[in-house]
């Protein structure tokens, strides 16, 4: 082992880093941007228009977008410049740890993938509920076949919605296990062609429709333009309302994508230049994403009308008898109704059913790696950071991953609605995690100064780190977005249901290092000791 800190902070131990852990640093630049884009699906990101338009009568889903852009940049950084002062596998596990305490980084950590994990449960009971079904009424309507329509119906059974998801969880699980990181950038770099695309010819199909296609389309689908925005206006929706306010509480939706572009920081032992991939990746990501989602409302608003997104937002979500169209309100779904072109339908439908697998393939890759990190400080069996020679990946752990995330899509087919429901509190949950991680980079450099005066990230403006002024303005951005979570019920987690899985997977966060702790004691290894060594490369 090679020292690499003397002292820093108050009697902190000395740091010694450990090194050879099978892992390829593979990850270029443009590998970050694919795999950042992909984690949150650039596809899905745009749906949270409907969620803050039928969410809020007073916000304006652009002006929405505008703001979150800006203040998602801080998080966005903080994780891009922890990244390249210790670019290592496991990300705020390795950061919180080696400035507090091993249980804390354990802890943030724990927290943060069981959310991550239960993710890719429930977006592959999703491919079968909502990506493929869409993508076959979308394709229905494309070639006018009454047949493909009609699968939609069919695939959304139990039988047919588990077998769908299982089957993706394991190829997603396989891809990850057999395909060297470099390969699966590629395969990421796919996704990302693919649902870019869809977005894009989803914009300009907004751009070069007239409102009275739209109307037309409306109507065809079962559906009076004039009234729906009647009936939502009698509601307090759609009536031109507008609060500044409004539109700050309404920023979580598009948080959770902005915000969320930083899966690369868990896959740090992998990126190839840190100091300059680890931080621009996330950021070019996000401001990639948070461009198009900005041109995407703005055409939506121009086209659609900004009175009929909010009004059919509300009725749909609500379940009102007011809205009667055949498909949920989403921005897609919107766009599908103004036009019968069928190669844009057709890219639209693939393209909607590609944003979860890429979603599900990246979140496998960069959970696999926190399980990686855990299992080499021996939280885990040390199985569990077995790494192929011939792949240079991690064998175990999507095996582990692929096995809870089918056991919570099983639980979301057959189980109480309630499982469906604990999963909105994701936001909340991870957020917290989030927390504690801007209060790590706040005292980073104080409680360590060797490391960080030897890191790539050691400047300071006006006497203060730079890390410390850009974790406290994240602080000050989870702070308000978990205000607006807990206080506003359009978000759909301040309820019991929502609290309770908080509290539950905290739970589990926090007593995963006593337990570990306990079981390494009882073989003679002192786990104390993860906490004056670096992590490996």
């Amino acid at each position: 082992m090679t020292k690499a800190e003397t002292g820093g902070g108050r009697s902190a131990p000395d740091l010694y880093e450990r090194k050879a852990t099978g892992l390829v640093r593979s990850i270029s630049l443009r590998s970050s941007i694919y795999f950042n884009v992909t984690t949150v699906g650039v596809m899905w990101s745009v749906l949270a228009l409907t969620q803050i338009a039928g969410g809020f009568a007073d916000a304006d889903p652009v002006v929405t977008a505008i703001i979150a852009v800006v203040v998602c940049l801080a998080p966005v950084l903080l994780y891009g410049l922890f990244t390249a002062a210790i670019p290592r596998s496991g990300g705020d596990y390795v950061w919180v740890g080696r400035t507090f305490r091993p249980w804390v980084g354990l802890a943030v950590n724990v927290n943060a993938t069981t959310w991550f994990v239960l993710a890719n449960g429930f977006l592959s009971y999703l491919v079968a509920q909502d990506a493929l079904p869409t993508a076959f009424v979308t394709l229905g309507k494309a070639f006018n076949s009454e047949t493909i329509a009609g699968w939609a119906g069919t695939i959304s059974s139990p039988g047919w919605t588990f077998a769908i998801g299982v089957i993706v969880l394991v190829m997603s699980g396989i891809l990850t296990a057999a395909v060297p990181m470099r390969k699966a950038m590629k395969v990421m770099a796919g996704f990302f062609t693919v649902t870019m695309a869809g977005l894009v010819v989803a914009i300009l199909a907004l751009l070069f429709t007239d409102r009275s296609d739209v109307v037309n389309g409306i109507a065809g689908a079962g559906g009076d333009y004039d009234a729906i925005i009647s009936a939502g206006a009698a509601s307090g929706f759609g009536a031109g309302g507008f609060s500044l306010w409004s539109c700050l509480l309404a920023i979580p939706p598009l948080y959770l994508a902005l915000a969320y572009t930083v899966a690369g920081a868990y896959t740090g032992g992998e990126v190839r230049n840190p100091r300059k991939t680890g931080v621009l990746g996330p950021l070019t990501a996000s401001a990639m994403v948070g461009v198009l989602v900005v041109i995407a409302f703005s055409a939506a608003a121009r086209t659609l009308g900004s009175d009929f997104i909010s009004a059919a937002s509300f009725l749909s979500a609500s379940g009102d008898p007011a809205y009667t169209l055949g498909q949920p309100a989403s921005f897609f779904y919107f766009v599908t109704l103004g036009t019968d072109s069928p190669i844009v339908l057709t890219i639209i439908a693939v393209a909607y059913f590609a944003a979860p697998l890429s979603t599900i393939l990246a979140t496998v890759l960069f959970s696999t790696r926190n399980l990686f990190a855990w299992s080499f400080d021996r939280i885990l069996p040390t199985k569990v950071s077995e790494v192929s020679p011939k792949t240079n990946t991690p064998v175990v752990a999507p095996i582990i991953v692929t096995l809870v995330s089918t056991v919570y899509l099983a639980f979301l087919v057959w189980g109480s609605p309630t499982f469906s429901a604990a999963f909105g509190a994701i936001i909340l949950g991870t957020t917290i995690s989030f927390i504690v991680t801007a209060i790590a980079a706040i005292v980073f450099p104080f409680r360590r100064r060797a490391l960080y005066a030897s890191s790539a990230v050691r400047g300071e403006f006006m006497g203060i780190p730079v890390l410390s002024i850009v974790g406290a303005l994240a602080l000050v951005v989870y702070g308000f977005v978990f205000y607006a979570l807990v206080s506003q019920d359009a978000l759909g987690v301040n309820n019991s249901t929502g609290f309770m899985a908080t509290v539950i997977v905290l739970t589990i966060a926090l007593i995963a290092y006593p337990l570990a702790y306990a079981a390494n004691k009882s073989r003679g290894v002192d786990l104390a000791l993860v906490g004056r060594e670096l992590p490996p490369e």
